[in-house]
């Protein structure tokens, strides 16, 4: 797989024995390529706080662009970086604690995080009727 800025070029290649020049052109990435799934169990604490976990996998140019990012990190620098993207999908206050994250190196499996999320004040509880706002 190639980054998406790459795709959709051409270029030139020496033939096998390194005399002769072959035009190629490398393939265009479709939208299919660059996929994030989001998979959360939630529970609405009485207080009014969404808590509960979150499985993100991400694919095809999605992961690529990532991986890409954290090659020149170790551990202790991809972790924080993780963490406040998903923050950044969640409404202020809400706080992200990265569990997990697997397969950095790989190129071909899904690049997957999973995480704790806590939202305070997210809704509410009247009766055994939750109120929750509405989500775009």
């Amino acid at each position: 797989m190639l980054p998406w800025e790459e795709t959709d070029a051409s270029g030139i290649r020496l033939d096998a024995q390194g005399r002769g020049q072959i035009m190629v052109d490398t393939p265009q990435a479709g939208s299919e390529t660059a996929v994030t799934k989001r998979t959360a169990t939630f529970r609405l604490l009485p207080e009014g706080t969404l808590q509960g976990q979150l499985q993100v996998a991400f694919t095809g140019q999605e992961a690529l662009s990532r991986r890409r990012v954290a090659a020149a990190q170790d551990e202790s620098g991809r972790r924080p970086a993780l963490e406040e993207e998903v923050k950044s999908w969640l409404p202020p206050g809400s706080t992200v604690e990265l569990i997990s994250a697997r397969e950095w190196a790989g190129s071909e499996d899904p690049l997957q995080a999973e995480c704790r999320i806590r939202i305070p004040n997210f809704g509410d509880l009247q009766g055994c009727r939750p109120h929750l706002p509405a989500v775009r």
